[in-house]
């Protein structure tokens, strides 16, 4: 069974829908999956030597677009290049930090 399908860049939720929306905490996937997907994939978008360098970065969606046929493509915040589905995951988000204030404190 092939790692990745053609149909995975059509997104999660079908064709012209895509899974993550601008705004969107997303983490770029590791470097050895955007290895692999560079083998697999011979289109548009496709992971470049630059781009392997950004492997497990946290960052957020800036917009979200359609290539011809329905690939639905990632434009990330302070990140090169554009990036398909199978090359990002739901990211981590920030946790708020609580602590007790001294009651001698005033």
């Amino acid at each position: 069974m092939p790692r990745f399908t053609v149909e995975e860049n059509y997104g999660a939720k079908g064709v012209w829908e895509p899974q993550f929306e601008s705004g969107d905490r997303v983490q770029i996937v590791d470097r050895q999956t955007l290895e692999e997907f560079r083998e697999f994939w011979k289109y548009v978008a496709r992971p470049t030597n630059e781009q392997l360098r950004f492997s497990g970065t946290n960052t957020t969606i800036k917009s979200v677009g359609f290539y011809h046929g329905g690939y639905i493509i990632y434009v990330l915040q302070d990140v090169p290049g554009a990036w398909l589905s199978p090359t990002i995951k739901p990211g981590q988000t920030a946790t708020a930090v609580s602590f007790e204030c001294p009651r001698d404190v005033k």
